[in-house]
């Protein structure tokens, strides 16, 4: 009878969430597809068409925001954790997380403000991203739930340092509509929201929380509510974080100071889409670079052994490609016997964008990952780096 009950609890569980999901994939396609239809029905109506692109590009971002939490939480759902250890700079993971909010703070007319206190540490060493997750998903529910012209504050502070580690308390407080006792008991639950209207405004799928919970669980951290309705909610999340010892003084992300001029660079496009290979090769010209492409790895290798040694300053590798994949093309590539084999950077510009993608590729000599749909300016600023 108990194995009868979790089979139908799972069953229960899996068809609630086929339900969400054909909703929360359908709602953001029908606008698109709405406004394609109209574009097509306006063809000199410039304003009409601009408006309809912006719409067009917002339900777009919607969609690969569910597409992103989807994934994130089977991964997490899988039981295997991911472990990253890497130096980051604490204040500069904030700042980032603040900028990235702020546009939607401004729209809204909400005041978004980071409070540091305390900070004797500053370098440390884990996982950046999965920290930016927790706070923005904590923050972006503060601003889509608070009230016309409130406020956000994101406080940090470290509490305690003890044999290389220290705890980093932060606190994320808004002015905004509050969140019932009852529904709290239920926030870190896939797919749940107190107002079932929340949907039909964008404002998410109720993935959100329940990720900020099993990333701070996997981070051996804390998190707390304490929220009134009316009269807004703080959450306080404690994450013990190693100290860089080392003290480095290499920089966390050069990318933000990288001159991202690739004009005149000549570039070796792989890739099987058709539309995305027509869309990187438009963006590579616009700005100025040089472009051959190739429609499968076995291509690349072809076109790159055919072009005499230093003809490429680059080469962008799709991964998943008939014939040939992009990783056995690159370590084909590494192997080759001439002396621009080793030297020429290898960009990966892949759908796969879990972890262990990046470090497959990275095993398969390419020097960077980048996942799709691929930010152009963080591309050509990865680019101008690598040639440097």
């Amino acid at each position: 009878m108990e194995l009868l009950e979790k089979v139908r609890r799972a069953n229960s569980a899996k068809s609630e969430f086929l339900s969400h999901m054909s909703h929360d994939l359908r709602t953001p396609i029908n606008g698109i597809l709405g406004m394609l239809a109209i574009i097509d029905k306006s063809p000199d109506d410039l304003q009409r068409q601009r408006e309809c692109l912006d719409k067009i590009r917002v339900s777009t971002e919607h969609l690969l925001s569910l597409v992103n939490d989807v994934l994130q939480i089977s991964k997490l759902e899988s039981g295997r954790p991911t472990v990253v250890r890497e130096p980051f700079d604490l204040r500069d993971a904030l700042e980032n997380c603040i900028t990235i909010l702020s546009a939607q703070a401004e729209k809204e007319g909400i005041q978004l403000v980071l409070e540091e206190t305390g900070l004797q540490h500053n370098r440390l060493i884990g996982n950046p991203l999965h920290l930016k997750q927790i706070l923005m998903n904590i923050v972006d529910n503060a601003l889509k739930y608070n009230r016309p012209h409130g406020s956000v504050f994101v406080r940090v502070k470290e509490t305690a340092c003890q044999g290389g580690t220290a705890d980093y308390q932060f606190v994320i407080e808004d002015t905004g509509i509050g969140i019932g006792e009852d529904f709290q008991n239920h926030i870190f639950e896939p797919f749940t929201q107190e107002h079932q209207d929340a949907r039909t405004h964008y404002s998410g799928v109720g993935l959100g929380m329940s990720i900020v919970k099993k990333l701070v669980d996997q981070m051996k951290g804390t998190i707390e509510i304490d929220s009134q309705v009316g009269r807004g909610s703080v959450f306080r999340v404690t994450l013990p974080l190693q100290i860089d010892g080392a003290q480095s003084t290499r920089p966390v992300d050069d990318e933000q100071n990288t001159r991202s001029n690739i004009a005149g660079m000549r570039i070796l496009l792989v890739e099987d889409n058709e539309i995305n290979c027509e869309i990187m090769e438009f963006m590579l010209k616009e700005a100025d670079a040089k472009v051959v492409t190739a429609n499968d790895g076995k291509a690349a290798v072809d076109a790159f052994t055919a072009a005499d040694p230093g003809t490429f300053d680059c080469v962008l590798m799709d991964l998943m490609m008939p014939v040939m994949s992009g990783y056995e093309a690159a370590r084909v590539i590494r192997g080759l016997d001439r002396p621009d084999a080793k030297s020429v950077p290898i960009i990966a510009l892949s759908a796969n964008a879990f972890e262990e993608d990046v470090a497959m590729a990275k095993a398969a000599g390419m020097n960077e990952h980048l996942a799709k749909p691929v930010d152009i300016k963080k591309m050509f600023q990865v680019m101008s780096r690598l040639k440097c």
